[in-house]
């Protein structure tokens, strides 16, 4: 298996992730984050690969460990209590970064463990 990683915090272009990213962590700092979803894809695709991705959406979207909903809300809470973080028309799980960014809060950890508190609250159809 050939390793490698990619040294992104040099790019100019993706300055924007890692600011959003000191500024979480300045809010929440022993929280673990992971990048998921489109940019997740295109970062390897682009900046590992040089295959360009079309994106289907503008958002970021991060996962989050939290053991509770309760947790999840003291997250939400502690990011809206920056300058950086502000609300969301369309729903409590997405902020906006800066005013322009739009950030998806996607929980995982405890909420997700099947003997955990998330079990039952999702029903998923075939």
């Amino acid at each position: 298996m050939i390793k490698y990683s990619l040294a992104l915090a040099i790019k100019q272009e993706l300055r924007f992730l890692s600011d959003l990213i000191a500024d979480i962590r300045a809010q929440v700092p022993k929280i673990d984050i992971l990048l998921v979803g489109a940019m997740a894809r295109d970062l390897l695709l682009f900046h590992a690969h040089g295959i360009k991705a079309t994106r289907g959406t503008d958002d970021i979207d991060l996962g989050f460990t939290v053991a509770s909903w309760s947790d999840y809300g003291k997250l939400r809470d502690s990011l809206l209590s920056s300058d950086s973080f502000h609300s969301h028309p369309s729903g409590a799980h997405k902020l906006l970064y800066h005013q322009r960014l739009v950030v998806d809060l996607i929980p995982f950890g405890g909420l997700e463990n099947p003997a955990g508190p998330f079990r039952g609250r999702l029903k998923v159809t075939q």
